[in-house]
């Protein structure tokens, strides 16, 4: 049995999971909490604190096509409703861009979004457990 291993990255953690995910062969599934956005809607307009910044990253692309770099690991993007620093309207736009790559690799199954009701900047371990084993192998280890 070969171990696979997952990432979840929360707000400030997000950058470090999405990099993770992109970078490293041995991490097969991903869970950004708490971060997808465009950063014009959310590093951008309003003050953050300096681990959710990546120096120079606007000169490469916005958020979601980094983040549509992980296809087609699967990806659980959860958005909090009333998230005053990430704004769940930004987070659905981010959804729906980051989704079209998975659509076009036939992996549509494999990219998810959950929207935390009546919830303030939060993940959901829960949710993201849930996901996780839902893939096709269950045989992941969580790294939280």
């Amino acid at each position: 049995m070969t171990e696979q291993i997952s990432c979840l990255g929360f707000s400030g953690g997000a950058p470090a999971a999405i990099l993770a995910a992109l970078f490293e062969d041995n991490i097969k599934a991903a869970v950004i909490s708490g971060y997808t956005s465009y950063y014009q809607d959310s590093i951008m307009a309003r003050r953050h604190c300096l681990d959710n910044y990546l120096p120079g990253v606007l000169n490469i692309a916005e958020l979601p096509t980094i983040i549509s770099a992980i296809a087609p690991k699967p990806l659980l993007i959860q958005a909090a409703e009333k998230d005053h620093l990430f704004p769940v309207d930004s987070a659905r736009r981010a959804y729906q861009e980051i989704e079209k790559v998975y659509r076009f690799l036939n992996k549509k199954n494999k990219i998810a979004l959950e929207i935390i009701k009546n919830a303030e900047h939060s993940v959901s371990a829960a949710a993201a457990i849930e996901f996780l084993n839902n893939q096709k192998n269950k045989d992941y280890g969580l790294i939280l």
